[in-house]
């Protein structure tokens, strides 16, 4: 009886050892319990456990021993939520915040910072980034954009404010110079240069300018 206890105690006591070994024998060293990616994905249900299982417990994103596991697990989670892009393999891109800074995040939270995602693959370091600025366009409508975008489309840049706070009521009309000529531009520069302006909505295109 003693020698069956002293049996039982002992490997109790090698199970006990063990299994904080197993535990922490996930790819990524890290136990599921201390991970929360499906919880933040606001998976519950089978959708959950299938997550748990593919993201924490077998780490099968960065798992390159290619589990059939994983594989079983991935088309089960594509039948559950008609997904097959699990959490933990959505990655982070370069997103362009309004204020010109940027962040590296995953598409989904650029957009509900109101930001320009940049594409798959991009990160932060490699891009350029231009805050959101009021660019008041020809056809006198207010976009925020970039500078660059807004030049591109022969708008003019307010910097430092926005669409919200700016009247574009000045957009680019035909001006006839003193010369005969014609120039596409705001009034206030029309003016400026001696000419007259032909109205709003106009452009050299369609009018003629004596000489």
């Amino acid at each position: 009886m003693k020698k069956k206890l002293l049996l039982i105690i002992f490997v109790m006591g090698v199970s006990l050892s063990i299994i904080p070994m197993v535990i922490s024998k996930t790819p990524d060293g890290e136990t599921p319990s201390v991970e929360n990616i499906c919880d933040d994905a606001g998976l519950t249900g089978e959708a959950w456990d299938i997550c748990n299982a593919y993201c924490e417990a077998q780490d099968c994103d960065i798992n390159t021993e290619g589990k059939k596991s994983c594989a079983i697990l991935k088309r089960n989670f594509e039948k559950v939520t008609g997904s097959n892009i699990l959490p933990c393999e959505i990655i982070e891109e370069a997103c362009c915040l309004p204020d010109g800074s940027c962040s590296d995040v995953i598409s989904s939270e650029c957009d509900s910072l109101g930001g320009s995602a940049q594409g798959e693959l991009t990160d932060c370091t490699g891009v350029v980034c231009e805050p959101l600025e009021a660019c008041c366009l020809p056809d006198r409508s207010c976009e925020d954009m970039g500078a660059s975008e807004c030049d591109s489309q022969g708008g003019t840049q307010h910097e430092g404010v926005v669409c919200a706070n700016t009247e574009c009521d000045w957009g680019q009309e035909a001006c006839c110079l003193p010369d005969g000529s014609c120039s596409d531009v705001i009034p206030s520069e029309c003016d400026s240069i001696g000419g007259l302006s032909q109205g709003e909505l106009t452009d050299c295109a369609d009018v003629l300018c004596g000489s």
